[in-house]
Formats: C-alpha cells, structure tokens, sequence
C-alpha cells in the first residue's frame, strides 16, 4: 500500500514538474504561423538554462518558438561527463526575424576545457548572436 501511494506521489510530480516542458512555444496566446515566429534549433552538446531571465524548464528540447525581436538566452555546455560545472554559463543575446530558423551551435576543445555557443541564421550562415556575458 505505502508503495502504491509513493508511485502515485512521484507520478503527480513528474507530471507537474514536466507539465510546461512538452511547448516549444515561447510566447504566450494561440499558436501562430511559421512565418509569423521565429524557430532556434538547439543542437548537441549544449542546453538553454534560462530565456530573457526566465528558467525554460526540464526535458529535452531541441525547437523553440519565439515572436521576432531581441531575446537573451543564458547557455550551458553540458555532455554527459562534461568538464563544466553548471555556474559556467555564456549570455547570449538574439535579434530574431519572422519566418527564419536558427541554429544553437556549440563548439568545445576539451584539452582546454573551453567552450563557446552561438546563434547561426540557418538561411545565410550569418552569426545572429552577440555575447553579453561569460560566468565563469
């Protein structure tokens, strides 16, 4: 009976912790078009810890939505078994247009324990991301 109602417990959690993890969308109100957000692709090797200074949640994601403009992401280098310790962030600021997708890249050179991220336009390869801050 006690494990019964300790599974119950745990699944209330998980459901409550992860309930706001499955949206990519990054805006408030009802779903808009693809020409009318702006799409950033996370790719291997790094998280999104928070965005314009609001914690994104837990799980695993790789899109996210936003309505074009200017947004700051605070980024982590993170593999498993990584060197860095969850303090060492970079701040990233973004300038987004409607209709485009970006990239969220990260680079490592582990022999020097250095890490870096970017925002890459996916159209034009053009860097879309400035550094604001290094924690280190």
């Amino acid at each position: 009976m006690a494990l019964s109602k300790a599974v119950s417990i745990f699944t209330l959690c998980l459901i409550l912790t992860s309930a706001g993890c499955s949206s990519t969308k990054q805006y408030d109100g009802p779903e808009k078009p693809s020409s009318s957000v702006s799409i950033l692709i996370r790719h291997e090797g790094g998280w999104i810890h928070t965005i314009d200074g609001k914690w994104r949640g837990i799980g695993d994601l790789k899109r996210y939505d936003f309505l074009p403009g200017e947004h700051t992401l605070k980024v982590y280098y993170g593999p498993v078994g990584s060197f860095v310790h969850a303090a060492d962030y970079l701040t990233l600021t973004v300038n987004l247009k409607p209709g485009r997708t970006y990239d969220l890249v990260f680079t490592a050179d582990l022999a020097k324990k250095k890490w870096n991220a970017f925002v890459i336009d996916a159209l034009s390869g053009e860097m879309a991301s400035q550094q604001v801050e290094q924690n280190k």
